[in-house]
């Protein structure tokens, strides 16, 4: 007579879904990223990458958890719906939103149009990552807008609607580096801002540290002469240093002005570079 060996048990199944971030965290990640106020929709999706949705890992199940962060019906809607086809696969919060959106405006074309002027160096720069930020995710390539060339069309468009007391400074930077890209352009306009309100004709003009109005010559002393354009705005000089110091030109772009004036002097015209500097 023999005796039945003892069979192995199977291993038991887990059934239950084991999430990968706890409620305290969801809730804290939700106010921190969750779109505010008025806040444009593509400036919050460089927001929701700069902080912490770029590194924030998520399946479908962790992803559901997480919507409504844009607070747009449609960009919403599609997220949910993405998620729900996501499963197991891993991607992050940042680009599943980015993805959603894109499905919304699938090119550039489809975004609300931004034709009211600009009127400060900081909405100008504002539109500049606004615009540049709806050509890459057109592209899918959301991770490299600060290292893209500007396009054209985006040149075009800051051109167009700055301002009169900006406009041809704006268009030497534009013009004149053609393949910059858009950190390299933000850190122009920025260094052309810190030079002061270029609107005010009244108030005595900065020097190049903000917040320390020059001083002014003694009785008896000599003055400066006026300035050739009246206005009490930076001085040309000004602006040339800050475009020298935000190595907005290059050796071989001060070789071209050079040569550019000099012909410009032999023809008896003025170039745009020349009435800049």
């Amino acid at each position: 007579m023999y005796e039945a060996l003892p069979q192995d048990q199977p291993q038991p199944v887990i059934t239950r879904t084991l999430e990968d971030y706890t409620s305290e965290e969801v809730a804290h990640l939700v106010n921190r990223l969750r779109r505010k106020g008025d806040e444009p929709l593509d400036l919050w999706i460089v927001r929701l990458s700069e902080e912490g949705g770029a590194q924030t890992d998520i399946d479908g199940t962790d992803g559901l958890r997480f919507t409504g962060l844009s607070k747009d019906t449609a960009v919403d809607s599609n997220y949910r719906q993405l998620m729900t086809n996501q499963g197991e696969e891993m991607t992050t919060l940042f680009q599943a939103y980015a993805r959603a959106i894109t499905e919304q405006y699938a090119m550039p074309s489809d975004w609300p149009e931004l034709n009211k002027p600009w009127l400060t160096i900081r909405e100008g720069i504002q539109r500049l990552v606004r615009l540049c930020v709806r050509e890459v995710l057109t592209i899918g390539m959301m991770d490299e807008v600060v290292n893209m060339p500007v396009p054209k069309a985006v040149r075009d468009a800051i051109i167009k609607t700055a301002p009169a007391a900006y406009k041809s400074l704006i268009l030497t930077i534009m013009l004149g580096s053609p393949r910059a890209t858009m950190g390299d352009i933000r850190s122009m306009m920025a260094d052309v801002g810190s030079l002061g309100n270029w609107e005010s004709e009244n108030r005595p003009r900065l020097d190049m540290q903000e917040g320390c109005p020059p001083s002014r010559p003694g009785r008896g002393e000599e003055r400066p002469p006026p300035r050739r354009d009246g206005g009490g705005g930076p001085s040309r000089r000004d602006i040339w240093s800050a475009l020298v110091k935000g190595e907005f030109l290059s050796q071989k772009l001060m070789g071209n002005r050079l040569r550019s004036c000099e012909k410009c002097a032999g023809e008896g015209a003025e170039s745009l570079m020349c009435r800049v500097g």
